[in-house]
Protein backbone atom coordinates (compact mmCIF):
# COMPACT_ATOMS: atom_id res chain seq x y z
CA UNK A 1 0.00 0.00 0.00
CA UNK A 2 2.89 2.41 0.66
CA UNK A 3 4.31 1.97 -2.85
CA UNK A 4 7.80 0.77 -1.85
CA UNK A 5 7.18 -2.93 -2.52
CA UNK A 6 6.07 -5.01 -5.46
CA UNK A 7 4.52 -8.28 -4.27
CA UNK A 8 4.62 -10.97 -6.98
CA UNK A 9 2.06 -13.77 -6.69
CA UNK A 10 -0.10 -16.15 -8.67
CA UNK A 11 -3.68 -17.29 -8.19
CA UNK A 12 -3.22 -20.71 -9.78
CA UNK A 13 -0.82 -23.63 -9.77
CA UNK A 14 1.70 -24.83 -7.24
CA UNK A 15 2.62 -21.32 -6.00
CA UNK A 16 -0.95 -20.00 -5.69
CA UNK A 17 -1.74 -17.77 -2.72
CA UNK A 18 -4.97 -18.28 -0.74
CA UNK A 19 -7.86 -16.94 -2.83
CA UNK A 20 -9.83 -15.21 -0.04
CA UNK A 21 -10.59 -11.56 -0.82
CA UNK A 22 -12.93 -10.41 1.97
CA UNK A 23 -12.74 -6.74 1.00
CA UNK A 24 -13.43 -7.58 -2.69
CA UNK A 25 -10.51 -5.39 -3.78
CA UNK A 26 -9.43 -7.87 -6.43
CA UNK A 27 -6.20 -8.61 -4.54
CA UNK A 28 -6.11 -11.68 -2.26
CA UNK A 29 -6.15 -10.83 1.46
CA UNK A 30 -2.88 -12.73 2.01
CA UNK A 31 -1.09 -10.54 -0.55
CA UNK A 32 -2.52 -7.36 1.00
CA UNK A 33 -1.36 -8.55 4.41
CA UNK A 34 2.17 -9.20 3.12
CA UNK A 35 2.35 -5.72 1.57
CA UNK A 36 1.05 -3.99 4.69
CA UNK A 37 3.49 -5.81 6.96
CA UNK A 38 6.45 -5.00 4.69
CA UNK A 39 5.40 -1.32 4.86
CA UNK A 40 5.32 -1.54 8.66
CA UNK A 41 8.73 -3.23 8.79
CA UNK A 42 10.25 -0.66 6.41
CA UNK A 43 8.94 2.21 8.55
CA UNK A 44 10.36 0.65 11.72
CA UNK A 45 13.81 0.01 10.27
CA UNK A 46 14.22 3.29 8.39
CA UNK A 47 12.10 5.86 10.19
CA UNK A 48 12.29 4.61 13.78
CA UNK A 49 15.69 2.89 13.92
CA UNK A 50 17.42 4.98 11.25
CA UNK A 51 18.80 2.22 9.03
CA UNK A 52 19.45 2.69 5.31
CA UNK A 53 16.75 1.37 3.00
CA UNK A 54 17.59 -1.62 0.80
CA UNK A 55 19.47 -0.82 -2.40
CA UNK A 56 17.15 -0.21 -5.35
CA UNK A 57 17.25 -2.62 -8.26
CA UNK A 58 16.11 0.06 -10.74
CA UNK A 59 19.39 -0.14 -12.69
CA UNK A 60 19.40 -3.95 -12.96
CA UNK A 61 18.02 -5.31 -16.25
CA UNK A 62 16.01 -8.13 -14.61
CA UNK A 63 14.58 -6.12 -11.73
CA UNK A 64 11.09 -7.55 -11.26
CA UNK A 65 9.44 -4.74 -13.19
CA UNK A 66 10.69 -1.53 -11.59
CA UNK A 67 12.83 -0.11 -8.78
CA UNK A 68 10.51 -1.13 -5.94
CA UNK A 69 11.66 -3.87 -3.57
CA UNK A 70 10.41 -7.22 -4.87
CA UNK A 71 8.86 -9.97 -2.77
CA UNK A 72 7.92 -13.21 -4.52
CA UNK A 73 5.35 -15.50 -2.87
CA UNK A 74 6.27 -19.09 -3.69
CA UNK A 75 5.62 -22.55 -2.28
CA UNK A 76 8.67 -23.76 -0.36
CA UNK A 77 6.94 -27.15 0.16
CA UNK A 78 8.03 -27.28 3.79
CA UNK A 79 11.74 -26.92 2.93
CA UNK A 80 11.94 -23.38 4.30
CA UNK A 81 9.70 -20.39 4.66
CA UNK A 82 11.60 -17.48 3.13
CA UNK A 83 14.94 -15.93 2.30
CA UNK A 84 16.66 -12.86 0.91
CA UNK A 85 18.44 -13.28 -2.41
CA UNK A 86 21.10 -10.97 -3.85
CA UNK A 87 20.46 -9.63 -7.37
CA UNK A 88 23.67 -7.69 -7.95
CA UNK A 89 26.48 -6.02 -6.00
CA UNK A 90 28.73 -3.11 -6.73
CA UNK A 91 32.43 -3.76 -7.23
CA UNK A 92 33.61 -1.94 -4.11
CA UNK A 93 34.37 -3.25 -0.64
CA UNK A 94 32.27 -3.62 1.38
CA UNK A 95 29.91 -5.18 -1.14
CA UNK A 96 26.71 -3.13 -1.33
CA UNK A 97 23.99 -5.25 -2.91
CA UNK A 98 20.46 -5.08 -4.23
CA UNK A 99 18.20 -8.08 -3.84
CA UNK A 100 14.72 -9.47 -3.44
CA UNK A 101 12.67 -11.59 -1.07
CA UNK A 102 11.24 -15.06 -1.48
CA UNK A 103 8.47 -15.87 0.98
CA UNK A 104 6.16 -18.83 1.54
CA UNK A 105 2.91 -18.40 -0.37
CA UNK A 106 0.47 -19.66 2.28
CA UNK A 107 2.27 -21.14 5.34
CA UNK A 108 -0.08 -24.15 5.20
CA UNK A 109 1.28 -26.88 7.46
CA UNK A 110 4.07 -24.75 8.93
CA UNK A 111 2.81 -24.59 12.51
CA UNK A 112 2.65 -20.81 12.83
CA UNK A 113 -0.33 -19.69 14.94
CA UNK A 114 -1.57 -17.51 12.05
CA UNK A 115 -0.48 -16.13 8.70
CA UNK A 116 -0.17 -12.73 10.38
CA UNK A 117 2.44 -14.07 12.82
CA UNK A 118 4.23 -15.93 10.02
CA UNK A 119 4.31 -12.87 7.76
CA UNK A 120 5.49 -10.60 10.59
CA UNK A 121 8.34 -12.98 11.45
CA UNK A 122 9.42 -13.53 7.84
CA UNK A 123 9.12 -9.91 6.76
CA UNK A 124 10.98 -8.52 9.76
CA UNK A 125 13.77 -11.12 9.71
CA UNK A 126 14.43 -11.58 6.01
CA UNK A 127 13.91 -7.92 5.09
CA UNK A 128 16.61 -7.02 7.61
CA UNK A 129 19.02 -9.01 5.43
CA UNK A 130 18.17 -6.55 2.63
CA UNK A 131 18.97 -3.70 5.03
CA UNK A 132 22.27 -5.40 5.90
CA UNK A 133 23.09 -5.67 2.18
CA UNK A 134 22.82 -1.87 1.93
CA UNK A 135 25.87 -1.75 4.24
CA UNK A 136 27.83 -4.94 3.56
CA UNK A 137 26.40 -8.13 2.10
CA UNK A 138 29.44 -10.19 3.10
CA UNK A 139 28.87 -10.31 6.84
CA UNK A 140 29.42 -13.63 8.54
CA UNK A 141 26.39 -15.79 9.31
CA UNK A 142 26.60 -15.29 13.09
CA UNK A 143 26.38 -11.51 12.74
CA UNK A 144 23.90 -11.58 9.85
CA UNK A 145 21.49 -14.03 11.47
CA UNK A 146 21.96 -12.75 15.00
CA UNK A 147 21.21 -9.17 14.04
CA UNK A 148 18.23 -10.26 11.90
CA UNK A 149 16.80 -12.03 14.96
CA UNK A 150 17.46 -8.86 16.96
CA UNK A 151 15.62 -6.85 14.29
CA UNK A 152 12.58 -9.15 14.51
CA UNK A 153 12.53 -8.86 18.30
CA UNK A 154 12.88 -5.08 18.07
CA UNK A 155 10.14 -4.83 15.44
CA UNK A 156 7.69 -6.88 17.50
CA UNK A 157 8.79 -8.24 20.90
CA UNK A 158 5.73 -10.51 21.05
CA UNK A 159 7.10 -12.69 18.22
CA UNK A 160 8.70 -15.72 19.82
CA UNK A 161 9.52 -17.90 16.84
CA UNK A 162 13.30 -17.60 17.06
CA UNK A 163 13.54 -18.45 20.76
CA UNK A 164 13.12 -22.07 19.69
CA UNK A 165 16.63 -21.87 18.15
CA UNK A 166 18.34 -21.02 21.46
CA UNK A 167 19.28 -24.62 22.38
CA UNK A 168 21.18 -24.89 19.08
Amino acid sequence: PGGRFLIHYTRSGHNAVPAADADTSGVPDFVEQVGSIYDEVFDEYQNTLGFRPPVSDANIADNGGDGRFDAYLVDFAGEGDGNFQVDACDAQKPAICAGYMLEENDFAGYGYPSTTVANRILASHEFFHAVQAAYDAQQGPCFAEGSAVWATETFDPTLSDFESFLPG
